[in-house]
């Protein structure tokens, strides 16, 4: 039988009991699963002819019997994607009769407590089951001596074994990159950055974990950086996240105001004035001025609704229309210190202000006519003259080649044309990049016209905008980050499958600029296939004193 879809209410009675803790039943049949790929296996050298792995973001696999450490990046299901209650049952018990032994219980998965506090709410993982580590924290996960997980808060590499450290990956509540380091005296020490999904800025490339692989003046060398690349094309250069936050708040500070002569009209049209509807309204009281959507997967775009909330000092709730789980449940995991204060229950708002946002599912924002179905069915229209849904991703803004720009030097599959001409262009443009951030603001998804707007013109009420905000990394802000940490190998953990020359090119481009901004300065470890080219290639001097020039400080 056909699951029911969700609708467009927001009724409390469609929200989903809380998953039991209790033991599975019985543990699932053997199947054949495919074993935990290269990409996801972190490999670190024990002696001379043993090594020990850990897996990242490694959950939809037959079970592995060398594997006892699983590290989850985030609660994103193209992250957890495979992990149920029977996941960790399979992998610690034989036979359903050891389920009563406590003994046996262990931690499996390691991960952000944010993200430990989703996996029981949502799948019904055993605390037991889940090791919490804090950011910015050293952490022994294993020794060398024992040959076993040992997860310990420590103050230093003392003894030999595998260390982590987690930041912040700016991506979505709980979300983390994490420093893996091994420490051996029979085989060499290894040091791999694994990004998970994040979103790059100045402070994260200047975190005091990364402080000895900084370029210009590293003493230390990141043996793999396993690099989000969701956004690795050269026309992916959306703006930076704050500004877009800004931009949106500003709309909506302006609309609410009235201070922008014109922006209601540009907004919604020559249609009614302002406030006239508030007389053939059921209501007693007058209608507030607008309902605002922020469209959201189940955890991530919050800050989105921050960044509007503070600025017009309106309250925040929690949609569960479109949705199978309970939203609400789902932030309050997440422990957001603003959302304390500032989500309510009542979803017309209160009288603090007149607006309200709404966290909503993203197939609410898809379309226009999702949008009016929302307003529609839980009768917002007598209670709000207006609303506007903001649809958030980096997808909504690209450049084309209208610019000048030739994105065929980035995005071909054939390997990279060393010629003078073509690759004096190209460093050119990343050049330019690199030096000019890419400017916004709120009057560009007013003026777009997208698909998302057709039949705007047949409603006077209703608007829906893509703006540019992502939780990925622009290509810009990749850029920065390889530019200035002193890496020797980069692995592409998106796409990597569907356009690997692609990759590599972009790649070799980085390369290339680092060899030209290292000059003379020596480094503990290089590309030596790139450096080894650098000096046949013809390099325009200008490009070259250019990136010699860039630092930190033009992020």
């Amino acid at each position: 039988m056909l699951k029911k879809e969700p609708s467009f209410k927001n009724r409390e009675d469609q929200v989903p009991a809380p998953k039991s803790l209790a033991p599975p039943k019985s543990l699932p049949n053997k199947s054949k699963r495919k074993p935990i790929p290269e990409l996801k296996t972190l490999t670190f050298p024990v002696t001379g002819t043993h090594s020990y792995s850990i897996s990242m973001d490694a959950f939809n696999y037959s079970p592995d019997p060398e594997m006892e450490i699983y590290f989850l990046s985030h609660f994103h299901a193209d992250h957890y994607g495979g992990i149920s209650k029977k996941w960790c049952y399979e992998r610690v018990f034989e036979s359903v009769d050891d389920f009563k032994d406590e003994s046996m219980y262990r931690p499996l998965i390691y991960c952000s407590k944010t993200t430990g506090n989703l996996l029981t709410l949502k799948f019904g993982i055993d605390p037991r089951f889940i090791e919490s580590l804090e950011f910015d924290v050293l952490y022994r996960v294993m020794r060398f001596d024992s040959m076993s997980p040992a997860f310990e808060k420590v103050s230093e590499m003392d003894i030999e074994g595998i260390y982590v450290t987690m930041m912040e990956a700016n991506h979505c509540p709980g979300s983390g990159i994490f420093l893996f380091e091994s420490k051996s005296t029979m085989a060499s020490s290894k040091k791999y950055l694994h990004c998970g999904d994040f979103r790059v800025n100045k402070q994260m490339i200047q975190h005091k974990s990364l402080e000895r692989f900084t370029l210009p003046n590293s003493t230390d060398v990141l043996d793999k950086v396993y690099l989000d690349t969701t956004y690795l094309s050269f026309q992916r250069r959306f703006p930076k996240q704050d500004l877009v936050c800004s931009e949106a708040a500003q709309l909506f500070h302006d609309l609410c105001q009235g201070n922008k002569p014109g922006l209601m009209t540009e907004c919604f049209g020559l249609g009614r004035q302002s406030r006239i509807t508030e007389f053939g309204s059921k209501s007693s009281k007058p209608k507030k001025k607008f309902l605002i959507l922020v469209g959201k997967y189940i955890i991530g775009k919050e800050r989105l609704a921050i960044a509007i909330s503070k600025k017009i000092n309106c309250p925040i709730y929690v949609s569960n229309a479109k949705s199978r789980g309970n939203h609400a449940e789902v932030v309050d995991a997440c422990e957001i210190e603003y959302f304390k204060d500032h989500i309510i229950k009542n979803d017309l708002g209160d009288d603090s202000s007149d607006c309200i946002i709404h966290l909503v599912s993203m197939e609410v924002v898809e379309a226009l006519e999702n949008v009016s179905n929302y307003f529609k069915h839980n009768k917002y229209h007598e209670h709000f003259e207006r609303c506007i849904a903001l649809r958030p991703t980096g997808w909504s803004h690209a450049y084309d080649e209208s610019t000048g720009f030739r994105f065929e030097q980035f995005e071909s599959t054939d390997p990279i044309n060393t010629s003078a001409e073509n690759l004096n262009n190209g460093l050119s443009q990343i050049c330019e990049t690199c030096f000019n951030d890419t400017p916004f603001s709120y009057q560009i998804p007013i003026d777009a016209k997208k698909a998302f707007n057709k039949g705007q013109s047949k409603r006077n009420d209703l608007r829906i905008y893509s703006f540019p905000y992502s939780e990925h990394s622009s290509y810009r802000e990749l850029t920065y980050f390889v530019l200035f940490l002193n890496i020797d190998q980069i692995i592409p953990t998106v796409n990597q499958d569907k356009c690997p020359k692609i990759m590599e090119n972009h790649i070799v481009y980085w390369n290339i600029i680092k060899a030209l901004r290292a000059g003379s300065r020596p480094t503990p470890k290089t590309n030596s296939m790139t450096y080894d080219k650098l000096p046949c290639l013809s390099i325009d001097p200008h490009i070259r004193e250019k990136f010699q020039q860039l630092t930190i400080d033009n992020f």
